[in-house]
């Protein structure tokens, strides 16, 4: 981690062998320090290590893209919130919160029906964040999903 922070653009080569590397902890190290690099280089890596079968790796993939304000990525991020892989045994892995808070950084206006549905989430505390960011997006104040549904229909029948 200290040489990509030393060398930012100059190591990419390295991280990129690191990210390639069969040890979990090599590619979330790389993946700690790609937002230093180049920021086009490490959208792209941090989108790819999504799909990594190491849970942590793809938890410092969301925080990269956290980080770099990865705006473009929020379809990508939608898909891995519902995907089988962040969860085990039926139960919600804790990547899907920290991809809930990068969705939230993200939210803007006319995104509300996704978050109203995490409102449905069996994952309880998914809930809060959900709360929040429709209550920055649209400025209201709602504290329950009925509140939310409603606001939604009575948005659709406009």
């Amino acid at each position: 981690t200290s040489y990509g922070r030393v060398y930012k653009n100059k190591s990419q080569s390295f991280l990129e062998q690191s990210m390639r590397s069969s040890e979990w902890f090599m590619r979330n190290a790389a993946l700690v320090v790609a937002p230093y690099a180049d920021r086009t280089w490490a959208i792209k890596w941090a989108r790819f290590m999504l799909h990594d079968k190491a849970l942590v790796v793809r938890t410092a993939a969301v925080q990269a893209l956290r980080h770099l304000n990865a705006t473009e990525s929020q379809g990508l991020l939608w898909e891995k919130l519902y995907s089988s892989e962040n969860y085990r045994g039926g139960e919600s892995l804790w990547v899907r919160r920290h991809i809930l808070e990068a969705l939230e950084q993200f939210a803007r206006p006319g995104q509300e029906a996704g978050f109203i549905s995490v409102l449905n989430d069996k994952d309880k505390s998914l809930h809060p964040i959900a709360l929040r960011t429709l209550n920055k997006i649209t400025k209201e104040n709602f504290v329950s999903t009925a509140e939310w549904r409603a606001w939604l229909q009575k948005r659709q029948n406009i």
